[in-house]
């Protein structure tokens, strides 16, 4: 279906049902026999009543005729699908690529006062996007990987949280694109460019919207949940995130390009309420463990904000990362900015140097002769409860993401997010402690240094004997 294989419109009925396990097929073919009855067919009504789940008639009405679409671009002229059509619709449902699942979506927000074929009425493709968005928390929240997760604050408005986010998300890229005019008009090449660079979850919200009503009609089905992180290693934690910025997250780490980030799990390496609020322990802690999700908690105001960090994160003078980097608010608002592309000061580490600054920061400028911090979207100083966050820095040109732009720390959570980085090459490869004392000084302080530098020379095939003490920290 992408790539270079032929788009649907341009395949056989049989072409359509190779996309199809044997099992999905003989499930939809139960489905479809359960629904036709002796009729052997799926009229309006039929059709209706196997999707009266999903969001309400009038789009349950634009579905069935983009599955006759499927049959013939003239849907008007069909009143009934047969099983080959039915599977065909399904396929650019379920088996589509993005140019098909837009259509569907473009099907979707059609109204009869939009002035051109190009155009789409903006409140209406608001209404669609919260449609979507409602279904699928409720799906979500039926799913196993929900079921790990503890949330500090557990909300009936989830759904209304992720719908401002995508509502405000797209408002602000037309207004920006300056194509809102009076009516409220807007093209649908606009809609379709936003919905590639920030929206491509939306249209993932479809399918899976239409295999879990099908899943309700006739129980049994190869539905799979949609894929959020499990957490894990976080017995007695109560995240400061929530559902909806768990959503979002994941989303704009895959989109980044960060490997098994919410296809996979999420593991909990640092909690300052449960592993101390000390700046060692979280150091001991997020060291060499590839990808690094920070989220922080301010004191009093609980303005919850936070950076992601698409590489490992080790002690060092300099920034790391790339530009798959980017900083977040989660509360009061939620919003997700991405790196600039401007500078890469993306992310920085260090501790327990008299001439560099000392802390965690995202964004910002390191002042070497008086020691100094300027610009940090976010900084958390090696002091450890207090940080910092200033307005428009280059690396984000992220607003001020705390309250107060000192601000006093509440509570931080750390994740991994990505692949740990590959312990044989850090085997093989000569070791930072070999060229760096201070560095073997600093790994000391914070428990992650050599037990025995005789270890090391024993046994290549060991434990390294910094994990094994990590382990048992």
């Amino acid at each position: 279906m992408g790539g270079t294989e032929c788009s649907l419109n341009k395949t056989s009925y049989g072409r359509a049902r190779s996309l199809f396990t044997t099992l999905e097929l003989n499930y939809y073919g139960q489905l479809y026999a359960k629904f036709c009855g002796n009729s052997n067919k799926i009229d309006w009504e039929v059709f209706q009543s196997m999707f009266d789940s999903m969001w309400g008639s009038n789009y349950v009405r634009k579905l069935f005729e983009y599955f006759c679409s499927a049959q013939d671009k003239e849907a008007s002229k069909f009143t009934s699908l047969d099983l080959d059509t039915f599977i065909f619709g399904l396929a650019y449902v379920l088996k589509g690529d993005a140019d098909e699942k837009l259509n569907l979506f473009f099907k979707l927000c059609e109204t009869d006062d939009a002035r051109d074929s190009n155009e789409l009425a903006f409140v209406e493709v608001k209404l669609v996007v919260n449609k979507l968005v409602d279904q699928y928390m409720n799906v979500i929240r039926q799913s196993p990987s929900y079921q790990y997760w503890t949330f500090e604050k557990n909300s009936n408005d989830d759904a209304l949280f992720l719908s401002d986010y995508f509502s405000n998300n797209l408002e602000t890229y037309l207004t920006k694109s300056g194509h809102i005019d009076g009516d409220n008009f807007v093209p649908r090449q606009l809609i379709q460019k936003w919905l590639i660079r920030d929206g491509s979850i939306i249209l993932e919200m479809i399918s899976c919207a239409v295999n879990f009503a099908l899943e309700k009609a006739l129980p049994g089905g190869p539905f799979i949940f949609p894929l959020i992180p499990t957490p894990t290693n976080n017995a007695a934690c109560v995240s400061i995130l929530n559902l909806p910025s768990v959503v979002i997250l994941s989303n704009n780490i895959t989109v980044s390009g960060s490997a098994n980030s919410n296809a996979g799990s999420w593991k909990l390496l640092y909690d300052s309420k449960k592993h101390g609020e000390s700046f060692t322990n979280m150091l001991k802690s997020i060291m060499d463990e590839g990808p690094l999700l920070v989220v922080v908690q301010e004191k009093e105001t609980n303005y919850t904000f936070g950076g992601f960090c698409s590489t490992n994160m080790n002690l060092n003078p300099n920034f790391v990362g790339d530009d798959r980097c980017f900083v977040f608010s989660i509360s009061p608002y939620v919003r997700v900015f991405p790196a600039t592309g401007f500078n890469g000061n993306y992310a920085y580490l260090n501790a327990y140097q008299a001439t560099m600054p000392n802390g965690l920061g995202f964004g910002g400028r390191l002042q070497m002769d008086e020691i100094k911090i300027h610009f940090f979207s976010l900084w958390l100083d090696q002091d450890f409860g207090r940080g910092k966050s200033q307005a428009y820095g280059s690396t984000y040109s992220s607003p001020q993401l705390s309250a107060k732009e000192n601000f006093d720390v509440e509570k931080v959570e750390i994740w991994a997010v990505g692949r740990k980085p590959d312990t044989q090459k850090r085997r093989d490869s000569k070791s930072i402690l070999d060229s760096n004392p201070e560095m073997k000084a600093i790994l000391a302080m914070t428990g992650k240094g050599p037990v025995s530098e005789g270890l090391r020379d024993f046994d290549e095939t060991a434990d390294i004997p910094e994990d094994r003490k990590f382990m048992n920290a």
